[in-house]
């Protein structure tokens, strides 16, 4: 196998179809993205899946802080504005941010164990806030 074939295999299946492909003189490969396809396919697009994923995190903070919430609400709210959320997706990051400690789990004990689990902010959590809050301004005023 020649090292511009063993390039291309490592390269993910997903990535050969978003973009074009071109090699370089000394057997380098050039990947230029296809930018009107990442446009018309941002749902698929990683960086914003990861930016989304970042603006979910707030959106959650920003209501635990408010009342305890649960999976279901959380899927509907982020629904309503917009994106497109499933379980698969959300109970993953509830639990990222339960171990980084900026949300707590209660769980019900006479519902267990499948029973609803409330979220509420920690302290931790509202200092993350709190400082996530400052910098969405800062943000927003400059990109705005």
């Amino acid at each position: 196998m020649s090292l511009k074939e063993l390039r291309l295999e490592c390269l993910s299946k997903r990535a050969r179809q978003k973009r074009q492909i071109r090699f370089m003189p000394q057997g380098q490969i050039d990947i230029i993205p296809n930018i009107y396809y990442d446009i018309l396919h941002m749902k698929d697009n990683l960086v914003f899946r990861e930016v989304t994923l970042a603006f979910w995190k707030v959106h959650i903070l920003h209501h635990a802080a408010k009342e305890p919430i649960y999976g279901q609400w959380i899927i509907n709210e982020l629904r309503r504005h917009g994106y497109d959320i499933n379980t698969g997706t959300l109970y993953p990051l509830l639990r990222r941010m339960e171990r980084n400690g900026w949300i707590a789990a209660q769980k019900n004990a006479s519902r267990a164990p499948h029973g609803r689990i409330n979220y509420k902010l920690t302290k931790t959590g509202h200092e993350v806030l709190k400082s996530l809050r400052v910098k969405v301004r800062e943000l927003y005023d400059e990109v705005a």
